[in-house]
């Protein structure tokens, strides 16, 4: 589901395990805030401000080149390129027997 959210541009608030996947991709394509599930203070202040931009028109779209590389077209063609680097070792393999 997060592929989607970043795929909308608007500033997200992730909640988790801060030394995870889903904080790495936060952090790397600066998408929005990622906090622990404990830092009530945190997750309270990111919905405030962006209450308050939103309220004065401050609000932007989130703007990262590194974002692209998350979409389904780029997830895609990874996941192509390790089926098809498996099926040529796989005849590969087979050619060797």
């Amino acid at each position: 589901k997060m592929f989607e959210y970043l795929a909308a541009g608007r500033n997200i608030l992730g909640i988790g395990p801060t030394e995870g996947d889903a904080a790495d991709v936060f952090n790397e394509t600066g998408c929005g805030s990622f906090f622990d599930y404990a830092d009530v203070e945190g997750i309270k202040k990111f919905l405030l401000q962006q209450y308050q931009r939103w309220q004065q028109g401050k609000w932007k779209p989130t703007t990262s080149s590194t974002i692209n590389k998350f979409s389904r077209s780029e997830q895609l063609k990874k996941l192509k390129a390790i089926f098809n680097s498996i099926a040529i070792k796989r005849k590969a393999d087979q050619n060797e027997i």
